[in-house]
C-alpha cells in the first residue's frame, strides 16, 4: 500500500520515469525523474537482507519485523548512513518496536524520533476526532490496555512489569556537579548483572548521573572501571547489599571495595523483602523524585525503557498466573540489579516508604564517608520512629 501511495504521488508530481514494474509476485519497482531507484523486499528472510546499500529504509508493518531482520537493516543501511522511517502499530508487535519508541520519545544517541498517532486524527474517517460518535463508542466499551494500544497508540508495559510507572519523563540527561558528593548504590552479581548506580541528592530528589553495567565481571575489574569515571573524584558516599558482607572462598565485596578503592560500603543491617524495595522505588517515581540518566542504560532496560544491553537480558517483572494476575509482589523474574541498587540507596537515604495513615517513614541521616559503621564491629540500622 505506501508503495502504491508513493507512485501516486510522485505521478500527480510529473517525476517518474517510465512505467513502474508492479508484478503480481516479487518486488516492485520505479525509478524518479532524477534516476532515485524505489524498491519493495520481504523481510521474511533476515538472510535475504543483503547486497544492496540504500540512501533510505522505510520499514512497513514494522511491529511485525523479526529483531534479526531490523539488524540486517542497520548493517546494509549504515553504508550510507540511510534515513529510515519506520510506521506501524503495537499490537502483537515485537518488543523492539515499543522499546525504540520510548527511547524516541526523549533525548537519545541513536537519532531516534517517535510519534504517536491516535485512530481519531484521521478526522476524514471519524469527522470531530476524539468526540466522534464512534470514537465515543469504542472509549466506552474496550478496557483500558485495548484503547491505549489500538486507538491512542501507545504501547502497554508486559503484564506483571515491576515499574509499570517509570514513563519517558523520568528520564533526565543531569550532568555532574563536581562540587556536590556523588551517592554510588551497588548491587554485586556476576552472572546477571553487577550494577554500579551513581546519584547526586537534592533535597528530596535523587538525580541519575552515570552507571557502571557489565555482566561476567569481577568486583575488582568494576572497581577500575569506576576509577576511570569523572565522578570519581567526588566525594563518594556508597550502599551496597546486605549480602556483600558475605565470604565466598575469599574476601567480601565490601572488604574488596575497601581494598582496591579505599571506599567503605556500607549496607542496611538486613535484607530488604522485593515488596518493601518496589514500594521505595515506585513511592519516589510516582513523586517525581527521581531521574534516570540516559546513560544509565541497565536501569532503563529493566524498566522496559531502553534496549537490553545484552542478548537475554529481561525487564523486571513479578510472576503472574495465566491471567496476567500477579500471585506473589515478592516473587520477580527478569534483570533487576540496577534497580536494586537503586532501591538500597533510596531506602538508606531517605527510609521506606510508608503504608498506613499513621506510618512515619524513617528519619533522614546525613551520613558522610568518615561516619560509616565498621560492618565488621556494627551494621547499621535505619533509625525508625516509636
Amino acid at each position: 500500500m505506501e508503495f502504491g501511495y508513493l507512485m501516486d504521488d510522485l505521478k500527480e508530481m510529473g517525476a517518474l520515469e517510465g512505467k513502474p514494474s508492479t508484478p503480481r509476485e516479487g518486488s516492485w519497482r520505479m525509478i524518479t525523474g532524477v534516476g532515485n531507484i524505489v524498491e519493495s523486499k520481504t523481510l521474511e528472510d533476515a538472510m535475504n537482507i543483503r547486497t544492496w546499500k540504500p540512501d533510505g529504509i522505510f520499514v512497513v508493518e514494522a511491529g511485525k519485523v523479526s529483531w534479526p531482520a531490523v539488524k540486517r537493516l542497520q548493517g546494509r543501511g549504515s553504508a550510507r548512513d540511510a534515513f529510515w522511517f519506520m510506521s506501524g502499530t503495537f499490537e502483537q508487535s515485537e518488543r523492539w518496536y515499543q522499546q525504540w519508541y520510548k527511547i524516541g520519545q526523549r533525548p537519545n544517541d541513536m537519532r531516534l524520533e517517535s510519534l504517536a498517532i491516535p485512530t481519531y486524527a484521521n478526522e476524514f474517517n471519524y469527522p470531530g476526532g476524539v468526540d466522534n460518535s464512534v470514537i465515543k463508542e469504542m472509549r466506552r466499551i474496550y478496557d483500558d490496555e485495548y484503547w491505549q494500544e489500538r486507538i491512542e497508540a501507545e504501547p502497554i508495559a508486559p503484564h506483571g512489569l515491576v515499574l509499570r510507572a517509570f514513563k519517558p519523563h523520568h528520564v533526565k540527561d543531569t550532568e555532574l556537579d563536581p562540587n556536590k558528593p556523588v551517592y554510588i548504590w551497588v548491587d554485586p552479581g556476576y552472572d546477571a548483572a553487577y550494577a554500579v548506580e551513581v546519584f547526586q541528592i537534592e533535597g528530596n530528589t535523587a538525580y541519575g548521573i552515570d552507571e557502571v553495567y557489565e555482566h561476567n565481571l569481577t568486583t575488582e575489574d568494576m572497581i577500575n572501571i569506576c576509577k576511570k569515571r569523572p565522578w570519581w573524584q567526588c566525594k563518594k558516599i556508597a550502599t551496597v547489599d546486605f549480602a556483600a558482607r558475605q565470604h565466598q572462598a575469599g574476601k567480601s565485596v565490601q572488604e574488596q571495595w575497601w581494598e582496591y578503592a579505599h571506599l567503605r560500603l556500607a549496607d542496611l543491617g538486613k535484607p530488604i523483602l522485593v515488596k518493601d524495595m518496589a514500594e521505595r522505588i515506585l513511592t519516589k517515581i510516582n513523586a517525581g523524585e527521581v531521574f534516570i540518566s540516559p546513560r544509565q542504560v541497565g536501569a532503563l532496560a529493566e524498566a522496559d525503557s531502553g534496549d537490553p544491553p545484552w542478548q537475554g537480558h529481561r525487564a523486571w517483572k513479578h510472576k503472574v498466573d495465566h491471567d496476567g494476575a500477579i500471585f506473589d509482589h515478592n516473587s520477580t523474574e527478569g534483570n533487576r540489579d540496577a534497580w536494586m541498587a537503586i532501591g538500597y540507596g533510596l531506602i538508606r537515604h531517605f527510609g521506606y516508604a510508608p503504608r498506613l495513615r499513621d506510618y512515619r517513614p524513617a528519619q533522614y541521616m546525613p551520613y558522610t564517608p568518615t561516619q560509616y559503621t565498621d560492618w565488621k564491629k556494627e551494621p547499621m540500622r535505619i533509625a525508625r520512629t516509636d
